[in-house]
């Protein structure tokens, strides 16, 4: 029987195919990379963050994040915005040594070590990618003092603390500020400019004052 060109055509563009995806997968070296995930609860919308925004630690790149759902609690009847990120360990670079009080609290889990850095002040922002496309990324940096709040919603994989963002933080406080008691005040400042500047008092001083 003779040979269809069309099919053995179709056969090696297929296999051309998937060699060329098997060089990027595996020339990449990611499919071999250790990777550790994590879970983050922030407060307030997460508009503009989607899967695949990067996951950065004092600016550099360091993972992605993987997934972002919406989870309905019954007992409190709010929603909360769970954001999955894959953090690659290779992308930071461990120098020097624990100290002995460190090495009583940490093992070779990678959760003893997240946990560890949390105590000392990892926490997760989320960050402006650009302002024109108004994209957002997860932001971790060390932030000490603060403190520490878990949603304990997602039990089977670790929990990052987050902290408001700056705009955030500034609206709190514009809501804490007393708007109407300050534009009361500044009302009755003002007129109280305004009946100085017309007493008759203050016509009679100046006028006294020319005399002197």
């Amino acid at each position: 029987k003779k040979a269809n060109p069309k099919l053995i055509g179709a056969f090696v563009l297929g296999a051309v195919a998937l060699a060329a995806l098997g060089v990027v997968i595996f020339g990449s070296g990611r499919f071999f990379v250790e990777r550790f995930r994590w879970v983050l609860f922030f407060p307030g919308s997460v508009k503009g963050l989607t899967v695949g925004a990067p996951v950065t630690l004092e600016g550099v790149t360091i993972g992605t994040v993987t997934d972002v759902k919406v989870v309905f609690d019954r007992e409190t009847l709010k929603f909360f915005a769970p954001v999955y990120v894959e953090v690659f360990p290779d992308r930071v670079k461990d120098i020097g040594e624990y100290s002995a009080e460190q090495l009583e609290e940490i093992e070779t889990d990678p959760d003893e070590a997240i946990g560890l850095l949390i105590k000392k002040g990892l926490r997760g922002q989320l960050d402006m990618q650009s302002l024109l496309t108004g994209k957002l990324q997860v932001a971790l940096s060390m932030h000490p003092g603060s403190k520490v709040h878990y949603a304990r919603i997602e039990r089977g994989v670790p929990e990052i603390p987050t902290l408001p963002t700056t705009i955030q933080q500034l609206a709190k406080a514009l809501e804490n500020l007393d708007i109407k008691g300050m534009a009361e005040d500044l009302r009755k400042t003002l007129a109280g400019v305004e009946q100085l500047a017309t007493s008759p008092e203050l016509a009679e001083a100046v006028t006294s004052l020319n005399k002197t």
